[in-house]
């Protein structure tokens, strides 16, 4: 689990955990022998920490919003709909629907035109694949998707 902050003794790192016990945006920070798994709003998910360090841990996580980019959901599932468009379950309990039809286009996507093969689409628990190697950028799949 790759450090990526280090003040005052505390060490915060993270780690992908797709499956995982605790299946939300999370950190683990430790300092001395504490060790706390923390969520974005500041919530503890397991573990302590002494106070003043839990106070100092806290206002990094407010100060540190670009961080939450980097934990931006990712896909777990996918079910192809019969116009072309993806309906993909998020690793955050979100559902939304995503249209492949303005990426259809070129020589590398245009097999996605075949529906057979466009059917063949899979969650890899980071976005979404097809066999060939064809994929969607896990930004565009998730921020351009429609909530349903």
């Amino acid at each position: 689990m790759p450090a990526i902050s280090m003040f005052y003794g505390i060490i915060i790192r993270m780690q992908s955990e797709k499956g995982g016990k605790h299946n939300i945006p999370h950190l683990h920070a430790v300092y001395d022998e504490h060790e706390v798994v923390m969520d974005f709003t500041g919530k503890i998910l397991e573990g302590s920490f002494p106070s003043k360090q839990l106070t100092l841990l806290t206002a990094w996580t407010a100060l540190h919003e670009e961080v939450k980019i980097m934990l931006r959901p990712t896909a777990i599932s996918v079910t192809v709909q019969k116009d072309y468009t993806l309906k993909v379950i998020f690793d955050n309990g979100e559902t939304k629907i995503f249209d492949v039809k303005p990426y259809i286009k070129g020589s590398w996507y245009s097999q996605l035109k075949n529906f057979s093969y466009f059917s063949l689409a899979k969650a890899d628990g980071f976005t979404v694949i097809w066999p060939d190697g064809q994929d969607i950028c896990p930004d565009e799949l998730y921020y351009n998707s429609m909530p349903i």
